[in-house]
């Protein structure tokens, strides 16, 4: 099925192996920003409680 199989990156040529490395790092940036983001936002409203 879906396993991990070793691609050769000889047929892609030498312009595709940037992107294949570009857009993993794009997606795995913006999931950890996101998270990061969430994370802080959680710790500074346990720190600093938001005035009723």
């Amino acid at each position: 099925m879906l396993d991990r199989e070793p691609v050769p990156a000889a047929p892609l040529g030498p312009a595709a192996a940037p992107a294949r490395q570009v857009f993993p790092c794009i997606i795995f940036a913006l999931s950890f920003a996101l998270l990061s983001a969430y994370m802080c936002r959680q710790v500074l409203a346990a720190v600093f409680p938001a005035p009723r």
